[in-house]
């Protein structure tokens, strides 16, 4: 069940429009050098009002930040139960924890995106979309899986309610946490979330690739996607904040 935060602090600590922004990683490979580059930078989800990272495992990404702990695989697994159960396991967590309540919007990053916060708030609030409504923000090309998942606060409680039941009814979905496309599945398909396309929030990358998009030099694209190396993600982030 979802963590009831009292009235007094749901009023109080983050502006209208704030950002809860969170990433899921695995414990092994290059994620987590990722997100320990990204917290001394300021880059990604560390930009946002609050951010949390869900992994399999505990790791110490920074001085005082460590990753909170979920029961789910991270290898792929061919059945049905073991792939959604991820999903349901991580929204049922993010109810528990109860944060994004706090929040106008909650962002699911990839952990190499190169994703800038302050791009993706200008967007949203000029759209001047009603943060009260259900609401997923595309950011991608139809049919295609951007690096950001983008959820008003309505949108995620619904999500987090109704995963369990995508769950039943799906009969495909991803091997694993990194891939969205059952998130936005079960968003438009079953829970009939209303997605708006009013935005423009831009992508590049495995989104959209103009000749030239890894110089990530254009200042209305709110995440470059993906950056593997430390070197590679660091330049990225470099050229967006020049």
């Amino acid at each position: 069940a979802t963590r009831h935060i009292p009235d007094q602090v749901l009023m109080r600590g983050y502006p209208t429009g704030s950002m809860f922004c969170f990433a899921f990683i695995r414990p092994v490979g290059h994620e987590p050098a990722l997100l320990s580059l990204q917290h001394a930078e300021g880059s990604s989800i560390f930009g946002c009002n609050e951010y949390a990272i869900y992994s399999n495992l505990l790791l110490d990404i920074a001085p005082g930040v460590r990753t909170q702990v979920i029961n789910v695989t991270t290898r792929c697994d061919t059945s049905k139960s073991s792939r959604m159960d991820a999903w349901v396991v991580l929204w049922h967590r993010i109810a528990a924890d109860g944060r994004y309540q706090l929040h106008s919007w909650i962002v699911k990053a990839q952990p190499n995106a190169v994703f800038v916060p302050t791009r993706l708030r200008h967007a949203l609030k000029k759209a001047q979309l009603r943060t009260s409504d259900e609401l997923y923000v595309n950011s991608c090309r139809p049919r295609l899986q951007g690096p950001l998942t983008v959820l008003s606060q309505k949108a995620t409680k619904r999500l987090s309610e109704g995963v369990s039941r995508c769950a039943q009814r799906l009969v495909r979905g991803p091997c694993d946490l990194s891939n969205d496309s059952f998130v936005e599945t079960c968003l438009l398909k079953v829970l009939r979330v209303h997605q708006t396309n009013r935005t423009p929030v831009t992508t590049q990358g495995t989104c959209h690739a103009p000749q030239g998009w890894r110089s990530c030099r254009p200042s209305w694209v709110v995440a470059f996607h993906p950056f593997d190396t430390l070197l590679g993600y660091h330049e990225c982030w470099a050229n967006a904040m020049s």
